[in-house]
């Protein structure tokens, strides 16, 4: 029932920290905007062209799309914050070329309780469970991706005062030290929460 149309205002947003290749928040805008144009199908076949990309663990580019709910398009805003470099690349790439670039806003960082500068594994295209562990074992694979806490990232990319739908945190057993980040303000801005 949390997606009726009747409940929600006008205007949408999800964040999605760890967005992967971006098939749940590819969903997730699809349900919130309630636009039949935003595809996952079309998305995945965009995501995967021409490039390698390591298919993901949880298989979700392969899981049916939500259904669109309603008749009427709302504004919505999906916020995809993507650690691994090349990822983020490929993500914003996807987005521009299919149209979605104004809906899906790609972000390369990671999210902790501290804002800062950290390392992160630069390696194949839809990279998972690669994380600071990682680049501990091996720093030239890596790159530096700005650190936000989720406080300051929301600070600097969100309207002021937006209430956000739908957060959800995928960043290998991190999940504490980002929702930490958004102890002061962020959390209290949350209807649901996904981990």
């Amino acid at each position: 029932y949390w997606l009726n149309e009747d409940y929600y205002a006008a205007s949408r947003t999800a964040i999605y920290v760890g967005c992967n290749k971006g098939m749940d928040a590819i969903d997730m805008l699809r349900r919130l905007s309630s636009d039949s144009f935003i595809d996952k199908h079309r998305w995945k076949t965009e995501f995967f062209a021409n490039t390698e990309v390591i298919p993901g663990v949880c298989h979700q580019e392969d899981s049916p799309q939500l259904a669109v709910v309603g008749t009427n398009k709302k504004h919505a805003a999906v916020y995809c914050v993507e650690a691994m470099p090349k990822t983020a690349e490929q993500l914003s790439r996807t987005a521009f070329r299919l149209g979605y670039h104004g809906k899906l806003l790609v972000h390369n960082a990671a999210m902790s309780s501290q804002d800062g500068t950290t390392l992160f594994p630069n390696t194949v295209v839809g990279t998972e469970n690669q994380g600071l562990s990682f680049c501990e074992k091996s720093p030239e694979q890596c790159a530096p991706v700005t650190l936000y806490k989720l406080d300051s990232y929301v600070e600097k990319y969100l309207p002021e005062d937006t209430l956000i739908d739908f957060l959800s945190t995928d960043v290998e057993g991190f999940d504490w030290e980002v929702l930490k980040g958004g102890l002061n303000q962020t959390l209290a801005r949350v209807r649901y929460l996904e981990l």
